[in-house]
C-alpha cells in the first residue's frame, strides 16, 4: 500500500497564494475598467494641447523673429539718418574753424607785411644816411 504524500508547507501555500493574485489581478482589472476612461481623455488632452500649443509657439517664435528682424534695421536705419547728421555738424564744425584759422593767418600775414615795409623802410633810410655820409666825406 502506497501511503498518501503529506503535502510540502509550499503546495499548501500554492492555492492560497494564487487566490491573493487573483484577487490583485481582479482589484487592478477593476481600478483599471474604472479609471481607463479618464487615463485615456488625460493622455489624448495632453498630447492635442502639446501638439496645438507647439504650432502656436512656432508662429510666435517666427512673428517674434520677424519683429526682431524690423526693429534692427529700423536701428541701422536711425544710425545710418544720425550718421549724416553728425556728419553735417561736424562738417559744419571744421569749416568754421578752417574759416577762423584762415581769418587768424591772413591777419598774421598782413601784420608780417606791414612789418617787413616798416623795416625795409628803416634800411632805405639807414642806407641813404651812410650814402650821405660817404658822400660828405671826402
Amino acid at each position: 500500500m502506497v501511503q498518501p504524500k503529506t503535502p510540502t508547507p509550499l503546495q499548501k501555500t500554492q492555492p492560497r497564494e494564487l487566490s491573493r493574485q487573483t484577487t490583485r489581478c481582479g482589484e487592478m482589472r477593476d481600478f483599471f475598467q474604472k479609471y481607463l476612461g479618464e487615463l485615456l481623455t488625460a493622455v489624448i488632452g495632453g498630447f492635442a494641447g502639446w501638439f496645438f500649443q507647439r504650432r502656436m509657439k512656432r508662429a510666435a517664435v517666427h512673428a517674434a523673429q520677424a519683429d526682431n528682424q524690423q526693429k534692427i534695421m529700423d536701428l541701422y536705419q536711425e544710425a545710418l539718418d544720425d550718421l549724416e547728421a553728425r556728419y553735417e555738424k561736424r562738417l559744419a564744425f571744421l569749416k568754421r574753424e578752417c574759416d577762423e584759422r584762415f581769418q587768424s593767418l591772413q591777419a598774421e600775414i598782413k601784420a608780417l607785411k606791414q612789418n617787413l615795409e616798416r623795416w625795409k623802410q628803416k634800411y632805405r633810410t639807414l642806407r641813404r644816411a651812410v650814402e650821405d655820409d660817404k658822400a660828405k666825406q671826402p
